[in-house]
């Protein structure tokens, strides 16, 4: 998994064209232990993207999660540790990344 912002032209070509975009935040396909520094980052990543491709007609909604509820399940770690993974992901996907796309 993985994923990339793509250049503005682009999604200008999918306004003229009528196409809609599933745009994702840069998550994939490993869990993100939380630590206050890195949920701003990420709450700030999100809000830039937003303003930036939200004027957008084609961006027709934003994700976040390729995978990464699934691999709680994929690592000795996670596993061994998933009410704190699970509590990390719950904190940064259900909650703080939803409010910042919906601000």
């Amino acid at each position: 998994g993985g994923g990339l912002y793509q250049l503005d032209a682009l999604y200008q070509w999918c306004d003229q064209q009528g196409l809609l975009v599933w745009q994702e935040l840069m998550y994939a396909c490993s869990p993100y232990p939380l630590t206050p520094d890195s949920l701003k980052e990420g709450v700030a990543e999100a809000q830039e993207q937003v303003r930036r491709l939200g004027g957008h007609a084609s961006v027709a909604l934003w994700g976040a999660n390729n995978e990464v509820e699934a691999s709680l399940d994929w690592y000795t770690a996670t596993r061994a540790n998933l009410a704190l993974y699970a509590a990390d992901f719950t904190a940064l996907f259900s909650t703080a990344l939803r409010q910042a796309v919906t601000a």
